[in-house]
C-alpha cells in the first residue's frame, strides 16, 4: 500500500525522538530543540567574514612585502585586524548566534539585539581597518568604541542565553569564558589606542564636563599603559585575543561538533571540562607575564600545555570511538588545525625562553608563530567547519519547511567535494609558503604563497555560490510512493 507525504511540521511544534522498534524497554520521548528557520543573520555574518578574508588576501597580493617585514607596521597591523576582526570574529559571531541555541537547546535571548549588532560590527571593523592603514589613532578610537559596544550586545545576548539554558558542561563553560576574554581583549585594545592618542580638548577652556571627564580618564589610562613596553603590550593583546577567544571557543565547540559529525560522543566529560579550565587558567598568566616582559613566561604557559594535552587526549578518544569511519576533507582540515596547536605552542615556548634576543632569525620565527596562530589554527578550523555550517544553515533555511512534502538534497550534495579538496589543499600549501617566505625574507616566495591562497579562495567562492544558490532556486523533487506489496500467496494444502 503506497504512503502519502505528511505535512510539514510547524516551527512551534516540538518534534520528539521515537523509540526504535527493536527496543524492549519503555522510554519517555524527550523533546528535541528546533532552531529558528530564519538564518539571514548568521548568513550575513558568515558572508561578511568570507568577504573580509578574500579582501585581505587580495590586499596581500598588492602588498606582499608586509609578509616578510617585521610585523609592527601599519599595513601589517591593518591586514591582521582585517583577518582577525573581519574574518575570524565575524564568522565566530555568526556561527555562535545559530549554534549556541542549538547546542544549549534553548532560544536565543534577543534576536533583535543580534540584528542591531550586525551593522554596528561591520561599520566598526571597516573603520578600524582604514584607521590602522592610515595610522589615524583618533578615528581608530572612535570605531573601536563602536566595536566594543557591538561586542557588549553580543556578550549580553549570549550570556543571557547561557543563563537561560542552565547547562553546565564543557561547551557552556568554554563559551562563557571566551565571552569574558572577548570583553577583556577589546578593553585592552581601547587602552592601547588611548596610549597612542593625543588629548588637545582636555586643555581647552570651557569644555563640557560630560565630555571632559571621560577624556581625562582616557588620558590617564593611556598614560598608565605607556609605562609598559609598547611591543610587549601589543604581543599580550594578541595572545589574549587568539588564545583567550578564538582558540578556546574552537576547543569548546569542538566537543559538540566533532562527535556530531563523526557519530561519536565525548568519552570523558570531566577531562573535556578540565582541558578548557586549564587553558582559561593560563590565559591571564601568560598575558600578564608577556605584558611585563617577565622571565616566568614558560612557567605561566604550563597550565595551557596541560589543557592542550587533555584536549588532544579527549579528541583522540572521540576519534577512536567514532562510528563513521570515513573522515571528509572538511573535518580533516579542522583536525589538522587543532594538531597545529602543538608546533605553535612549542615555537611560542622557545621564543619566550629567558635570554632569547630579537635578531633577524628570531624575528622570522615570530612571523611564523603569528602565521600559525592566526591562519593555521582558527582560520583553517573555520574553513573546514564552514563547509559543514554554511550548507546546514542554507539547507535549514531553504528546505526545512518542505520536510515530508518533497524530496530535498542532502547537505553534502550542495557543494563540490573537489572544490573543497582544492580549497583546503591550496590553503595548506599557501600557508607553508608564507612560513618559508617569512623565515627566508623572500618576496618571491611570499608572492607564490599569496597566489596559492588566492586559488584556495576561488575554490571556496565556488562552493559558497553552489550552496547559496539553493536559497534562490531550491531543488525540490516529488516524493515517490513506496511500491505496493503483493499479498502473500495462500499456501496450497498438499495432496495425500
Amino acid at each position: 500500500m503506497g504512503s502519502s507525504p505528511s505535512s510539514a511540521p510547524s516551527t512551534d511544534q516540538v518534534p520528539r525522538r521515537t523509540v526504535p522498534l527493536a527496543s524492549t524497554t519503555a522510554a519517555v520521548p524527550r523533546p528535541v530543540f528546533v532552531p529558528s528557520t530564519d538564518v539571514t543573520l548568521p548568513l550575513a555574518f558568515l558572508i561578511a567574514g568570507l568577504a573580509s578574508l578574500m579582501l585581505a588576501i587580495g590586499l596581500l597580493g598588492l602588498h606582499p612585502e608586509s609578509l616578510v617585514q617585521y610585523h609592527y607596521h601599519q599595513v601589517t597591523i591593518a591586514l591582521v585586524h582585517l583577518v582577525v576582526l573581519g574574518f575570524l570574529m565575524s564568522v565566530v559571531m555568526g556561527a555562535t548566534y545559530q549554534l549556541v541555541p542549538v547546542v544549549l537547546e534553548c532560544q536565543l535571548y534577543s534576536p533583535r539585539l543580534a540584528r542591531w549588532h550586525l551593522p554596528i560590527h561591520l561599520i566598526s571593523v571597516a573603520g578600524m581597518v582604514v584607521s590602522f592603514w592610515t595610522w589615524d589613532m583618533k578615528n581608530l578610537g572612535h570605531f573601536a568604541s563602536g566595536l566594543v559596544f557591538g561586542a557588549l550586545l553580543f556578550v549580553w545576548n549570549l550570556g543571557r542565553t547561557l543563563h537561560r539554558s542552565r547547562r553546565t558542561n564543557a561547551v557552556s563553560v568554554g563559551i562563557g569564558f571566551s565571552l569574558l576574554w572577548l570583553l577583556a581583549v577589546l578593553g585592552m585594545g581601547i587602552a592601547i589606542t588611548a596610549a597612542k592618542s593625543t588629548y588637545e580638548l582636555v586643555d581647552q577652556p570651557g569644555l563640557n564636563p560630560l565630555l571632559l571627564w571621560p577624556l581625562a580618564r582616557l588620558q590617564q589610562l593611556g598614560a598608565w599603559v605607556a609605562t609598559f613596553d609598547a611591543m610587549a603590550v601589543m604581543h599580550a593583546h594578541a595572545h589574549l585575543g587568539i588564545l583567550g577567544v578564538f582558540v578556546s571557543i574552537t576547543m569548546a565547540v569542538a566537543y559538540r561538533l566533532v562527535p556530531m559529525f563523526l557519530v561519536s560522543e565525548v568519552q570523558h566529560p570531566r577531562r573535556a571540562l578540565a582541558s578548557l579550565l586549564c587553558v582559561h587558567a593560563g590565559v591571564p598568566l601568560i598575558v600578564l607575564t608577556i605584558a611585563t616582559k617577565s622571565p616566568w613566561k614558560p612557567l605561566a604557559a604550563l597550565p595551557i600545555a596541560v589543557g592542550f594535552a587533555l584536549y588532544a587526549w579527549e579528541l583522540a578518544a572521540i576519534l577512536a570511538a567514532r562510528r563513521r569511519l570515513v573522515i571528509d576533507w572538511a573535518l580533516r582540515a579542522f583536525l589538522v588545525s587543532q594538531a597545529s596547536l602543538a608546533p605553535a605552542f612549542l615555537l611560542g615556548l622557545a621564543l619566550s625562553w629567558p635570554g632569547v634576543q630579537l635578531t633577524e632569525f628570531t624575528g622570522g620565527l615570530e612571523g611564523v608563530y603569528g602565521t600559525l596562530a592566526i591562519l593555521a589554527i582558527p582560520a583553517l578550523a573555520i574553513l573546514g567547519m564552514l563547509h559543514k555550517i554554511l550548507p546546514f544553515l542554507v539547507w535549514y533555511g531553504a528546505y526545512s519547511r518542505h520536510l515530508g512534502t518533497a524530496r530535498t538534497p542532502a547537505v553534502h550534495e550542495m557543494y563540490s567535494p573537489f572544490a573543497l579538496f582544492v580549497c583546503i589543499g591550496a590553503f595548506l600549501v599557501g600557508l607553508g609558503l608564507l612560513c618559508i617566505a617569512r623565515l627566508q625574507g623572500s618576496l618571491l616566495t611570499a608572492q607564490f604563497g599569496v597566489g596559492t591562497l588566492a586559488v584556495s579562495m576561488l575554490a571556496l567562492t565556488l562552493n559558497c555560490v553552489l550552496v547559496l544558490r539553493h536559497l534562490v532556486s531550491p531543488v525540490l523533487r516529488p516524493i515517490e510512493p513506496l511500491p505496493s506489496r503483493a499479498p502473500a500467496p495462500t499456501p496450497t494444502p498438499a495432496r495425500s
